[in-house]
């Protein structure tokens, strides 16, 4: 027998294509938790002040909260993609005093996400996501660069 012969070499059989069988609601349950295990890492700079934070190149992170002089709270806006999820109809933001109670609110909405509690608020941002994909909506223009 040939060493040809040992590698059981053939031809004419077609790769499988792959077919999309996961649920999209899995897929915005693991987005969404993703993303608000990010947020809750972001905190820490929310509370720095502005000359101790450092700047760095490449990708920015964009942190979702803020804190509110007017009412003294910092304030989460939970987003999938660009879109603000309702949480509640009409109620898009979570409030807070310290940054602690703002870590401990984000893992009680990590773990409501993955009971599948905001699966609506979830399908509904999703859905305006991709409306404005398809109507040509881009989330902010488009720079470029000017020649040298």
């Amino acid at each position: 027998m040939s060493v040809w012969d040992e590698l059981g070499l053939t031809s004419g059989i077609e790769k499988p294509r792959r077919t999309r069988s996961t649920d999209k609601t899995q897929t915005w349950i693991k987005k969404f938790s993703d993303y608000l295990t990010e947020q809750k890492g972001l905190l820490k700079t929310v509370e720095q002040k502005p000359d101790q934070t450092k700047k760095t190149r490449g990708r920015r992170n964009k942190a979702h909260t803020f804190w509110s002089d007017e009412k003294k709270v910092f304030v989460f806006e939970p987003r999938y993609g660009t879109k603000q999820v309702n949480l509640q109809p009409g109620k898009n933001q979570i409030t807070a005093a310290t940054v602690d109670e703002m870590q401990a609110r984000i893992d009680k909405l990590i773990q409501l996400t993955k009971n599948g509690d905001l699966n609506a608020a979830l399908e509904e941002a999703a859905t305006r996501k991709k409306e404005a994909a398809e109507r040509g909506e881009s989330p902010a223009p488009a720079r470029t660069k000017p020649k040298a």
